[in-house]
């Protein structure tokens, strides 16, 4: 499983140099970013990001959890926000590219026999 280090290093973000000329580790900005983007989720906003898709905070309705395991016999849980993440289009065309690769070898027909294939003569009507 790759780590924020991992993906910092592959883009290339070991150091960054800030306009204001300070200097900044990869990783670090990486957390920045995520942080930011949960901060504008909490505060009800959604982030868009193109070809990637866009994150947004949901409500978990609270609730009341029974069980035999538990010491009272139920729980409760309070409302809580949760993140969401929904994939655009962009991102999941570039997702899937390998898998379409592989799908575009031909396949046997269903003419050549085999459980699915269909009967070929259509026009006789089947005998009760």
């Amino acid at each position: 499983m790759a780590n924020l280090n991992d993906i910092a290093g592959d883009v290339g973000l070991q150091t960054i140099q800030c306009q204001c000329g300070q200097k900044i580790d990869g990783t670090k900005a990486l957390e920045s970013m995520f942080n930011r983007i949960i901060a504008i989720c909490r505060s009800g906003g959604e982030v868009r990001i193109k070809n990637f898709g866009i994150f947004k905070a949901k409500v978990l309705k609270g609730r009341k959890v029974r069980s035999p395991v538990l010491d009272e016999g139920q729980a409760r849980f309070e409302d809580a926000l949760v993140l969401r993440f929904h994939q655009s289009s962009g991102g999941k065309e570039k997702l899937n590219k390998s898998l379409k690769a592989k799908a575009s070898k031909p396949k046997k027909s269903s003419q050549e026999g085999g459980k699915n294939a269909k009967s070929k003569n259509r026009d006789t009507p089947n005998a009760p």
